[in-house]
């Protein structure tokens, strides 16, 4: 994850390590919550959702708008 944000990092002062981390971080509380049966998702939907999240951003980083705005 953390060469992924370097490519096109464009966030002065960000430390992409930690970055790195929270994406990680964020995707495998997604993971925890559906194992556990909080979120309703099938396996697939899980991984897109996981895809989604890390496409967001990897836009965010590179400096562009969210999709939809």
């Amino acid at each position: 994850m953390e060469s992924l944000l370097r490519e096109d990092w464009n966030a002065p002062g960000a430390d992409v390590t930690a970055m790195a981390m929270a994406v990680v971080g964020g995707v495998n509380q997604i993971l925890l919550n559906w194992a556990d049966g909080g979120l309703e998702f099938s396996r697939e939907d899980f991984v897109g959702q996981a895809l989604r999240f890390f496409d967001a951003v990897a836009a965010f980083g590179a400096g562009v708008p969210p999709a939809g705005r």
